[in-house]
């Protein structure tokens, strides 16, 4: 299965766009509470973030929106908005490749200044799996998939690939910089 082609890609959009003069976040779990309500909540599909963002006073990113045609076409809207006490940039995104390996994904990035310590836990409380191999302190990532609402780690990833059940959740930490990442696979044919 593949899996890794997708986080370089937002990786970069976010680390590059960056969320320009966030404010550091007063205690509780602001950077979790946001991933939750804009990501988590909505299954990281695009108009359903859209949704949510504007329903909490989102407004556009500037510039609004990003295509990109490698490794994959994909299109994202962008947006900014202050919740729960931060300062945040969240994108949404749809991406199909074409080909005998055809897959649908959608993707949800939540980026801020700093991750707050309490929501880098409650994020992997989350996942309910752990960490996977090769994660660091500036990338950690989990790849679970959801069976009727539970996490659990992967049985037979090409099956619950085919079938949509494979997400990944992935922190990206550097100075000045954090991102959320919630990337639903949607399997062929979705």
């Amino acid at each position: 299965m593949r899996r890794n082609i997708q986080i370089p890609f937002w990786a970069i959009l976010i680390l590059v766009l960056g969320p320009g003069g966030v404010r550091a976040a007063e205690g509780g779990t602001p950077l979790f509470n946001a991933f939750k309500s804009f990501c988590a909540d909505t299954g990281a599909r695009a108009d359903e973030v859209k949704r949510a963002v504007l329903a909490a006073g989102g407004a556009p990113h500037n510039p609004p929106t990003k295509s990109t045609d490698t490794p994959f076409s994909m299109q994202s809207s962008l947006w900014d908005i202050n919740a729960h006490g931060q300062a945040l940039v969240v994108a949404a995104g749809h991406a199909e490749t074409v080909g005998a390996d055809a897959r649908a994904m959608t993707d949800c990035v939540v980026s801020g200044e700093e991750a707050d310590v309490a929501s880098l836990t409650a994020l992997a409380g989350w996942a309910g799996v752990p960490a996977s191999a090769g994660t660091n302190e500036h990338l950690t990532y989990y790849v679970f998939e959801d069976r009727g609402g539970a996490h659990q780690p992967v049985s037979d990833g090409k099956t619950a690939e085919e079938a949509g059940r494979i997400w990944r959740l992935t922190v990206i930490r550097a100075p000045g910089v954090v991102s959320v990442e919630l990337m639903h696979l949607l399997g062929r044919g979705r």
